[in-house]
């Protein structure tokens, strides 16, 4: 009886704390990766600022490989281009071209860049799940961006989900040594 108390108990602060976490669409705040969505190719287009801020893509690994997507707020519209030779992934503002390295995975970051400061952590809107996304750094830059076909990589929630599991597993190897 003990054993299943131990094992509801711990199934409803997993259930709890998965329910209680922000889902991507409504957080206030983002700073990890993402990942092309389904293609090769994403657009990026910066709405009017006042600012003249740049707006960068960097390897997930190492945010001094970078790639400048939009340069001192200049109103533009962007492509970038996945292109994997060989095993290793790479990006580029051109079909084919080999400028940022992402290495064996297309994992990658944003950030806005102002002032010799670099900011990777803003604010995320969903648009369409899974489709377009608005990233606005209006407290640092005053820039925002749409971003499509593309999408953030939900790491939080997989890393709960372990954690609770493990913790799940701990607490039975207790329970079994203590009714034994």
């Amino acid at each position: 009886m003990r054993i299943k108390k131990t094992l509801f108990g711990i199934m409803m602060v997993a259930a709890l704390l998965i329910l209680a976490r922000p889902s991507i669409s409504s957080a206030d705040t983002y700073s990890g990766a993402w990942l092309p969505n389904g293609s090769d190719i994403f657009m990026i287009e910066l709405t009017p600022t006042s600012g003249t801020a740049s707006f960068y893509m960097y390897d997930w690994g190492d945010t001094n490989d970078s790639l400048s997507l939009i340069t001192d707020g200049v109103n533009d519209s962007d492509t970038a281009y996945f292109t994997n030779v060989s095993g290793t992934w790479y990006a580029g503002l051109t079909s084919g071209a080999t400028t940022l390295n992402l290495g064996s995975t297309q994992e990658f970051g944003f950030y806005f860049y102002d002032a010799g400061n670099t900011y990777t952590s803003y604010d995320l809107i969903t648009l369409e799940q899974g489709v377009s996304y608005r990233l606005s750094d209006s407290s640092n830059t005053g820039m925002e961006v749409f971003v499509t076909r593309a999408a953030p990589v939900p790491i939080p929630a997989s890393v709960l989900l372990l954690g609770s599991g493990i913790l799940g597993l701990i607490t039975i190897g207790r329970v079994k040594r203590k009714d034994s």
